[in-house]
């Protein structure tokens, strides 16, 4: 297993993979730090109240949803690697606009922006990545791939925060711009990509926005990263209720750490047992996680919890993506990356404001075991819409990419 992991890995790492996953590195760790201060930023700087100072945090969500729309049906019209420097260049005019937003509305149309242009980075690189990677080997290229991401997301808070407390905001905002004019100089240097035929192709018609092929399978990622949402939105509030200290930071830390050493393994486990044999396990591992949440009294059980969540929310996210790819053709690749994320984005932006009403009236340990239900429950909708259709080892059929070039 080890062998054939390492003999697919040499196989996979092509020079246009490593460009496109340095670059959604660049890209993420300047949204994390970006997504982390801004809430900060709209308290000190504007005075918001919290409640307005979350809504502004959201519109990052909410950008990137109404962006991933229409970033399948632009890649389609413009093509990828073109798609990916237009959504680099106004990244950076995006960062750097906040050192002129003198209100809070200003604050909160600059975000919507920054939102926006990672919903079409983002779709572009995940599109890239998708095509750069032997269909054979989805699994394990598309989890090699998305280590770019977890590795953000652990660094991007800690770095984001640690720069605001110490030098300010403005020093940030440098800091992000400069990440960002990285990401487009290297998206000016990638390889040349795909090209996609056009013919037939209408701005008016839906399928050239979203898969209908993926949409059905999609609907987990509507579930599943429901307790993800608010895990990030209440956690610290839980941990100090709990009196435990910084063990909601632990608790990031070490499920991006578990998440970057079981990757490449599930992404390899994915290709050669099947999807149903990574996807059942990691939607139920994401519940667990929420339900020893629930329950948790101490700092240990916090951190069982964080590498419960590492290695089954950890990898659903990958795993599912590489799903969506195989239920597509290679010409469908933007929109069938498009739809996964438009719903997985949607589920963590609703849910900390659907689930702040339980939270309110019952607590927030109930609301997290509720969580762990709703979680579970996506393995049973898994089974309806894909998971009882392919069977574990069965090859999943590729629909025709006669359009693709």
């Amino acid at each position: 297993m080890t062998a054939s992991l390492t003999s697919g890995i040499r196989q996979i790492l092509t020079k246009e993979l490593c460009f496109i996953t340095a670059i959604n590195f660049l890209v993420m760790l300047a949204d994390y730090q970006f997504f982390v201060t801004t809430a900060l930023y709209a308290i000190k700087v504007f005075a918001a109240p919290l409640s307005e100072a979350g809504a502004v945090a959201g519109l990052f969500v909410i950008g990137c949803l109404v962006a991933r729309f229409f970033a399948g049906n632009l890649i389609t019209v413009l093509g990828s690697k073109r798609t990916l420097c237009i959504g680099g260049f106004f990244y950076i005019l995006a960062a750097v606009l906040v050192l002129c937003c003198s209100s809070l509305a200003a604050f909160s149309l600059e975000r919507f922006a920054f939102g926006c242009c990672i919903g079409v980075i983002s779709t572009a690189t995940g599109t890239i990545a998708a095509y750069s990677v032997p269909a054979s080997q989805q699994g394990l290229g598309i989890s090699l791939f998305s280590l770019s991401t977890a590795l953000s997301l652990s660094l991007g808070p800690f770095i984001g925060l640690g720069l605001e407390q110490i030098y300010g905001f403005d020093v940030v905002t440098y800091e992000v711009s400069l990440l960002c004019s990285l990401a487009f100089v290297l998206s000016l240097l990638l390889p040349a990509t795909p090209v996609l035929d056009k013919k037939g192709f209408s701005l008016f018609k839906l399928s050239n926005y979203i898969d209908f092929s993926v949409l059905k399978f999609s609907l987990t990622a509507l579930i599943v990263p429901l307790g993800y949402g608010c895990v990030t939105a209440y956690l610290a509030s839980w941990c100090e209720e709990l009196k435990l200290g910084h063990a909601a930071g632990l608790f990031f830390m070490v499920a991006a750490l578990v998440t970057l050493l079981s990757r490449t393994f599930i992404g390899r486990f994915f290709d050669v047992a099947g999807e149903n044999a990574v996807m059942y396990p990691c939607i139920i591992a994401a519940g667990l996680a929420l339900l020893i949440i629930s329950y948790a009294d101490s700092i240990w059980m916090i951190v069982l919890a964080a590498v419960i969540h590492g290695l089954g929310f950890g990898n659903f996210q990958s795993s599912g993506q590489a799903l969506s790819l195989k239920l597509a053709p290679k010409n469908r690749y933007a929109q069938a990356t498009s739809t996964f994320f438009m719903l997985w984005d949607l589920s963590i932006g609703i849910s900390p404001f659907i689930f702040s009403f339980v939270a309110l009236y019952f607590g927030l340990n109930t609301m997290f075991a509720l969580l762990a239900l709703i979680v579970c429950a996506g393995a049973l909708l898994y089974y309806f819409v894909h998971g009882r259709n392919h069977p574990l080892k069965k090859t999943l059929r590729r629909p025709s990419s006669r359009n693709y070039k």
